[in-house]
């Protein structure tokens, strides 16, 4: 639990450290983040205590003292050792040290600003880094704009901007057209609906491959009629009513129905915004609890998973569109163990179009579908017995295997159960 206070507080902290990052001064970003730390550790005393420390003790000690409530009673082991981390990679930054110190470089910082978020997400159940990062992507220098904007643009161009309020929509239209001086805006925007309505009916064709009972239909409706049924509807945040464009984009731009969570967060950082900070901590295997807390909400909540067979014997995480958003603190990961990799395989019968495949065919249908299996499937003369050992358990066991005699030879079959 997180009073607002807190949680401002905090956020503040990590926004003046992003800032002197930026500035090229790590010291004092540096500095706000052990800041930033020390007001998590109060949060974490009073929760523990109901009391307030008004000299606590030097922070290894302090941290320390937390092993019982936040280890022991509460399961956050791994939150317990990232305050340790934090301690330890902002030390270097707050003392002087005649020596050049090869240890202070920009990727132990950037790591700093990973382990708060995890921690604020950990502990407290606030996903911050999603926030700032709004924030962030939100402000910009105003006088600027006003320079671009009285200076640098023809007068077509003015007028064109200023129907749009302040803020990042219309900076950089402002920047475009100034770089683009004989661009027509008209056309852009046009080019750029046609772009957003494409990826939404990539999304829509992907949910209704996926899902029996989806359909859709699109139309158009009166703006008045829109209004309206704006105003009879809740008020949610917009990303829990439709999945964010930038979402949609990610998936058109992979061309598939299923992503792996670390090609999704390459597509976002190269091509769907490279300015934004993507700082998901995400690996070929991290586990399904790791990816819906790594992955930020406006995100997560739009896309379901599933497990997939990887090299001889592994198992990890793909990702796939929802038709409804879902907290994804509410997702079920023991449901999802328990299906295993049944999905994908039943996918590769599918698009097979056979009931029955050979060890081979079915390899190659799951990397058609973005799996690296490795089976030891033994020669081509290898026993039936052989084979079908070859195939690790999380796949064998959603099948039945046969032998059927082809041109003398024994070849093993397999079918879904």
């Amino acid at each position: 639990m997180m009073s607002e206070h807190y949680h401002g507080k905090i956020s503040e902290l990590i926004i003046l450290a992003k800032e002197r990052m930026g500035d090229g001064d790590r010291n004092a970003a540096m500095l706000h983040c052990r800041r930033a730390l020390e007001t998590i550790l109060h949060v974490i005393q009073e929760n523990m205590t109901g009391e307030k420390f008004e000299r606590p003790p030097p922070n290894t000690k302090w941290i320390t003292s937390f092993k019982g409530y936040l280890g022991k009673d509460r399961g956050k082991w791994k939150e317990w050792k990232l305050l340790f981390e934090i301690a330890n990679n902002t030390n270097p930054w707050l003392h002087e040290n005649p020596h050049e110190n090869e240890n202070l470089d920009d990727a132990k910082a950037e790591g700093v600003f990973r382990n708060l978020y995890r921690v604020c997400r950990g502990v407290f159940g606030h996903d911050i880094e999603s926030e700032i990062n709004s924030r962030l992507l939100i402000e910009f220098d105003e006088k600027s704009l006003n320079r671009v904007c009285s200076e640098e643009l023809n007068e077509s161009a003015r007028e064109f901007i200023d129907q749009f309020e302040e803020g990042p929509e219309k900076e950089s239209w402002a920047e475009y057209l100034k770089n683009n001086p004989d661009a027509d805006p008209l056309s852009q925007m046009r080019m750029l609906a046609q772009q957003l309505s494409e990826n939404r009916k990539n999304w829509l064709n992907i949910c209704s491959e996926l899902y029996d009972d989806f359909d859709y239909e699109i139309k158009l409706v009166p703006i008045k009629e829109l209004e309206e049924i704006r105003k009879s509807s809740p008020s949610v945040e917009s990303w829990k009513e439709w999945p964010t464009p930038n979402l949609e984009k990610a998936f058109a731009l992979s061309s598939s129905s299923h992503i792996l969570p670390i090609v999704l967060l390459e597509i976002c950082e190269e091509y769907v915004n490279p300015n934004a900070d993507w700082n998901w901590d995400l690996y070929v295997d991290s586990t399904p609890e790791e990816v819906a807390s790594q992955i930020s909400e406006p995100f997560m909540g739009w896309m379901d998973m599933r497990l997939i067979p990887d090299g001889e014997k592994d198992e990890i995480v793909q990702l796939y569109p929802r038709t409804e958003y879902c907290e994804p603190d509410k997702i079920d990961f023991e449901e999802i163990r328990r299906n295993g990799t049944s999905s994908i395989l039943k996918e590769a019968f599918s698009i097979r179009g056979e009931e029955k495949l050979r060890p081979i065919q079915l390899t190659n249908a799951l990397a058609v579908l973005g799996c690296e299996v490795e089976w030891a499937l033994g020669s081509r003369n290898a026993v039936p017995e052989e084979v079908v050992a070859g195939i690790p358990e999380n796949c064998i066991k959603w099948m039945e295997w046969s032998v059927e005699e082809i041109e003398g030879n024994a070849t093993v079959f397999l079918s879904m159960r």
